[in-house]
C-alpha cells in the first residue's frame, strides 16, 4: 500500500479581489502570488511540489468533485486529467468496501519526477483517509479566498469548498 498526504504548507497569500472572477481557479490565482511557498502532494514516498498560483489553482474544482464523489456514494469511479502543465497527468480513482486506489499515469510535473513516479505504480488505503487529506488543503483556500472578499454568490463551487471545509471530520496525516 502507497500512502498519499497532502502538505499544504504556509503560503502567502494577496488580498487580491477580482470582481470580474468566477471560477475558483481565476479567483485563486488572484489571491496567490507566484513566489509562495508550494503545497506537496505525496504519492508514496515521492513529494510533489504543488504550485498555488498555477497548480492548486487549476486542481480546486476537480479534487473538490472527487471528494464529493466519494462522499456521495460508498462505491464509485472517477477519471480525471489535471489541467496544469506542472501537474499534467491523469487519475483513475476507484472507491469501493471503505477503501480506494489510485491508477495514474504521469505526464509532467516539477522537477525530473514523472517518470520515477510512472514507476511507483498505485496508491491506496482508506477513503476516509484519502478525503481527510484534502481537508486542510480546503480550509487554506476557502480562507484565502474569503480573507480576501470573494464570496459564495460570486465564485462557483465556493460554497461546495467551504463545506467540504467544514464537514469533513478529519485532517490528514500531517495535521493530526
Amino acid at each position: 500500500m502507497n500512502m498519499f498526504s497532502i502538505q499544504v504548507s504556509n503560503p502567502r497569500t494577496l488580498k487580491e479581489h477580482d470582481p470580474e472572477d468566477e471560477s475558483l481557479s481565476d479567483a485563486l490565482q488572484a489571491v496567490f502570488p507566484m513566489f509562495t511557498e508550494d503545497a506537496y502532494l505525496g504519492w508514496g514516498v515521492i513529494a510533489i511540489p504543488l504550485g498555488y498560483k498555477y497548480d492548486v489553482s487549476l486542481m480546486a474544482e476537480d479534487a473538490v468533485n472527487l471528494v464529493e464523489a466519494m462522499l456521495g456514494s460508498s462505491s464509485g469511479v472517477w477519471s480525471n486529467g489535471w489541467l496544469s502543465d506542472t501537474f499534467d497527468c491523469t487519475w483513475n480513482v476507484t472507491w469501493a468496501d471503505r477503501r480506494f486506489e489510485v491508477h495514474a499515469l504521469w505526464r509532467s510535473v516539477h522537477g525530473p519526477l514523472a517518470d520515477l513516479l510512472n514507476r511507483a505504480g498505485p496508491i491506496s488505503g482508506e477513503c476516509e483517509q484519502f478525503m481527510a487529506e484534502w481537508k486542510a488543503l480546503f480550509e487554506l483556500l476557502y480562507r484565502a479566498l474569503t480573507e480576501a472578499g470573494y464570496r459564495e454568490s460570486q465564485i462557483r463551487k465556493l460554497s461546495n469548498l467551504g463545506a467540504l471545509a467544514k464537514t469533513l471530520p478529519k485532517r490528514g496525516v500531517l495535521y493530526v
